[in-house]
């Protein structure tokens, strides 16, 4: 993410009137949701049922930060982490669920 990226969410927000703020979430919660699968893939023996990941992206300079969350049985997040946001996830992986 980059300050363009941000700056073409702010023309989305004009042309399709939606809040600058939902469409951030949902590219938050897109970038987690790709970042669990791409974790589990590298780290193959972990249960995908007790993590998950949390992704915040910066409104200002469209930084992104990451967190790997671990959870309890019920599905409850008990811990989380900071997590390295690679040039790999960033370039590859990150790019398709952006699209």
């Amino acid at each position: 993410m980059n300050a363009e990226m941000i700056q073409a969410l702010r023309g989305l927000e004009r042309e399709k009137g939606i809040s600058f703020d939902v469409i951030l979430g949902g590219l938050e919660e897109a970038m987690a949701s790709a970042y669990k699968t791409w974790w589990h893939q590298q780290h193959t023996d972990l249960d995908e049922e007790m993590f998950d990941a949390r992704a915040k992206i910066d409104p200002e300079d469209g930084e992104m930060q990451m967190w790997l969350v671990t959870l309890d049985e019920e599905g409850q997040a008990i811990s989380e982490e900071p997590a390295e946001v690679t040039d790999e996830f960033k370039g590859r992986i990150g790019a398709q669920v952006a699209k």
